[in-house]
């Protein structure tokens, strides 16, 4: 049994296949383990997010949501410099539950609301950033307000950890729920909730998009529904045949702009 610490305190001790799914697992908590101590670390220490757009209330559950990381939020700008700047506005949008535009490209990211047994799928609801930017504008539905303090946070997480993120495909997701309550439930029992109810049935509040291409409203582009595709597998290598699939994790530097958003093909914006 190997025992892992968290603030110089042992925490709890794992088999070697148990830690070796736990080191995978923490950088989507905004966390990272060292290697030789096996203590678990702040992923986020002295990076600085804008969040504009949410009230008191809300933007005090992302903090504490995220306290765990290191990480400091503010509603305004300040002289101190920040690494993220998110603005969210509340608005009357379709049935897609974020949208967000860059270089005149508008996405829309539909949040995993039922269960799944694809922890990749589930870890952070579905939610990927498809471009890299350090600047967001957010459009939400109102009904959604419940559900922005989660979201953000992994907006957040990806934007400062990707780069760590590898395949958790492979980890069971009762072997990862007994993770999230042995571990990360010690750590920060808010964030714990929000992964505890990564496999609760919820609800789906919106309607299915009409038919498979989805006009985009501030493009002239289409998003493409993808219920047709295979099971999200960012880390699956493809055929030269086949259709790309979303890979949250590459960065692509693409010279061309074509007329079809792949949502999920992730482009670095310079």
């Amino acid at each position: 049994m190997i025992p892992i610490y968290w603030k110089r305190k042992r925490i709890i001790s794992l088999p070697e296949e148990r830690r070796d799914d736990l080191s995978l697992i923490l950088p989507y908590w905004g966390l990272l383990l060292d290697g030789e101590t096996n203590e678990i670390l702040p992923g986020l220490a002295n990076c600085h997010v804008v969040i504009q757009g949410l009230d008191q209330q809300l933007l005090r559950e992302v903090s504490i949501a995220l306290q765990h990381t290191g990480i400091s939020f503010s509603g305004v700008e300040e002289q101190q410099y920040s690494s993220l700047h998110l603005t969210v506005s509340f608005k009357e949008i379709p049935p897609a539950q974020i949208t967000f535009t860059l270089m005149n490209m508008t996405y829309y990211l539909k949040p995993l609301l039922s269960q799944s047994a694809d922890l990749q799928k589930a870890i952070h609801k579905r939610i990927w950033l498809p471009v890299a930017s350090t600047t967001y504008e957010f459009e939400v539905h109102p009904l959604e307000q419940q559900h922005i303090a989660e979201w953000l946070c992994y907006i957040t997480i990806q934007s400062f950890l990707r780069s760590s993120f590898q395949s958790v495909s492979e980890i069971l997701i009762s072997d990862y729920r007994e993770l999230v309550s042995t571990v990360l439930s010690r750590i920060n029992p808010e964030f714990a909730q929000f992964q505890l109810e990564n496999n609760k049935q919820i609800k789906e509040d919106w309607p299915e998009p009409p038919s498979d291409l989805t006009p985009s409203s501030k493009s002239n582009s289409l998003i493409k529904d993808d219920h047709s595709e295979e099971p999200f597998n960012p880390f699956k290598s493809n055929d030269n045949n086949h259709k790309e699939k979303f890979n949250p994790f590459k960065f692509q530097n693409n010279s061309k702009q074509t007329s079809i958003i792949k949502p999920f093909h992730y482009k670095k914006q310079s």
